[in-house]
């Protein structure tokens, strides 16, 4: 309300247009957006009492084992009843369906049960072992790693995404509320396009760094390691330059979020390397110099070029039609988007290891990182940088300098699909 006021009394051309464009989207969105400060409270409360508890004091390594391998069962259970239960609202109704819907949510309750109560074990248990890692790599401050390791899994908020429509760029983000249905979030994004004449559209995201950061419940022991790992670099670079002037550009902002890509997926693979090797599945006799690039990879690619070209040229409205045209050949493909805009290839795009982006920035990171001799070389070079000519300078720095392949790394997770490329 004071803001409110304020631009009321101010006049027009002293009020900074940002200024006025968040609170037009804030306006819009104070029914729905998420509440950190409620959360907050409640996280740090929750992980002091199990940094007291230590609730995997006394396990050996093999119980340790044992009981995140059982967690991770048990989440795969839970997503094939959830899967179930998607499939029974959307067949026939009758009563032999409903006594099927009785008996599925009568298991899950029981196994939503279960899983609260090993919550807070395998959490510590697996903040453990990705510290471990992080020191062993010489990622430490004053022999400690630093910030503590911590995460939580939660059903994470969802993602406001508002780009330009004549620009790809992330405008502007805000955090929603858990549990909007598709309904609600077409009705905003609908709204906000209308109202300010942009592209914007509601995604899910699979961790968030605030502290301890939330990190999506999922069944794959794989993409959470990455992701809590992802989630630390962010906390990381909460302390360093790099973090401190991520909003100060789109470059800015990619540089970030492919550093902490690019570490967190190395970090999470020496976990499972060293304390689940049975789940890594056998590295190919020779990897191929230039493996075959999904249709998936491809089409994005070839699609954010030719949006780019028609972008460039002034046809907002021809691009837009285009990108919906390729939207549901996509999903004619088995590729299911449910909006493919601006604000799509904005969000993906941050990530430069993502085929949604034709940002030089991940090719030239990813090849510092094969310049460093080790991941504290990398990361501490790249976080002390506060622009994209900083990273122009260190490769620049270290002409020739070369250390063997890094591999595969995990691109983005979505809809239980996985996408990777190549390192090499």
């Amino acid at each position: 309300m004071a803001l409110f006021l304020i631009l009321i009394l101010l006049r027009a051309d002293a009020v900074s247009p940002r200024l006025v464009f968040d609170y037009r989207v804030g306006a819009m969105v104070a029914d729905y957006q998420f509440n950190f400060v409620t959360w907050e409270a409640g996280a740090v409360v929750r992980k002091l009492g199990q940094m007291a508890s230590n609730p995997a004091r006394g396990l050996s390594e093999a119980e340790k084992k044992t009981a995140v391998l059982e967690y991770f069962s048990l989440m795969r259970r839970i997503a094939e009843l959830e899967g179930t239960l998607t499939k029974l609202y959307s067949g026939e109704r009758g009563e032999e369906s409903a006594r099927a819907v009785r008996s599925v949510r009568r298991e899950l309750e029981e196994l939503r049960r279960r899983q609260a109560e090993r919550q807070g074990l395998v959490e510590a248990i697996l903040e453990e072992q990705i510290s471990r890692v992080l020191a062993s790599e010489g990622l430490v401050t004053l022999g400690r790693v630093w910030p503590p390791v911590k995460f939580q899994f939660e059903r994470l908020p969802l993602y406001l995404v508002i780009s330009p429509r004549d620009k790809i760029m992330v405008r502007k983000g805000v955090y929603l509320q858990h549990g909007l249905s598709i309904e609600q979030q077409e009705a905003l994004e609908e709204r906000i396009d209308r109202a300010l004449n942009v592209s914007s559209l509601v995604v899910g995201v699979g961790g968030l760094s605030a502290y301890p950061p939330m990190i999506v419940e999922s069944s794959s022991l794989e993409f959470v390691l990455k992701a809590a790992a992802h989630e630390w670099v962010h906390n990381y670079l909460f302390f360093k330059p790099l973090g401190w002037h991520y909003e100060d550009s789109q470059q800015l902002r990619t540089m970030n979020e492919t550093v902490a890509s690019i570490v967190g997926d190395e970090v999470g693979a020496l976990v499972m390397a060293r304390y689940y090797p049975e789940l890594v599945p056998p590295a190919a006799e020779k990897a191929p110099e230039k493996p075959e690039e999904s249709e998936f990879n491809r089409e994005m690619r070839r699609i954010r070029l030719t949006v780019d070209r028609m972008l460039a040229a002034g046809d907002i409205e021809g691009a837009e039609a285009y990108m919906e045209e390729q939207r549901r050949y996509l999903v004619s493909r088995g590729y299911y988007i449910r909006k493919l805009n601006q604000a799509y290839f904005a969000f993906y795009g941050s990530y430069a290891t993502s085929p949604m982006s034709v940002d030089p920035i991940g090719e030239k990171l990813k090849e510092l990182r094969r310049r460093c001799g080790s991941l504290k070389e990398f990361l501490r070079t790249v976080a002390a940088m506060t622009s994209y000519e900083d990273l122009e300078r260190a490769l620049r720095e270290r002409e020739g300098a070369r250390v063997p392949a890094l591999g595969r790394i995990c691109l983005f997770r979505r809809n239980d699909v996985e996408y990777q490329t190549s390192t090499a």
